[in-house]
């Protein structure tokens, strides 16, 4: 005669086996697209950083970054054989956000990020 332990064990068992086999499909079908879920930076009230939330003082640094990714696009994605040449002596962009506190280094960093 079948017992109650052994009911909800049997349920208990068949549920955990289910789940493990549902999170493994789900793992395989994410790395099958080869794509992550990307979370963008939001603002306290909720909406994200635009171009015009950078200070005046910001925007140069903004725009010399966004300059620079557009580079590196351009020569990752050589239209013709001498732009894969140029490819080898791109340079990539160091940089060094430093500030006091409340200075916006954050909503510097957070804009660059969102609209790369």
């Amino acid at each position: 005669m079948c017992q109650p332990n052994d009911v909800n064990h049997d349920m208990a068992s068949s549920w955990l086996s289910n789940t493990v086999s549902e999170a493994q499909h789900q793992e395989e079908e994410l790395q099958s697209t080869a794509m992550l879920p990307i979370t963008l930076p939001t603002q306290m009230d909720g909406s994200l950083y635009s171009l015009d939330t950078v200070d005046y003082d910001q925007q140069d640094i903004l725009l010399e970054v966004m300059n620079k990714v557009h580079e590196w696009i351009q020569y990752a994605n050589p239209d013709n054989k001498s732009q894969s040449v140029l490819w080898k002596l791109f340079q990539p962009m160091r940089l060094m956000v430093i500030g006091a506190a409340g200075t916006g280094k954050h909503i510097l960093i957070n804009t660059i990020i969102t609209a790369i």
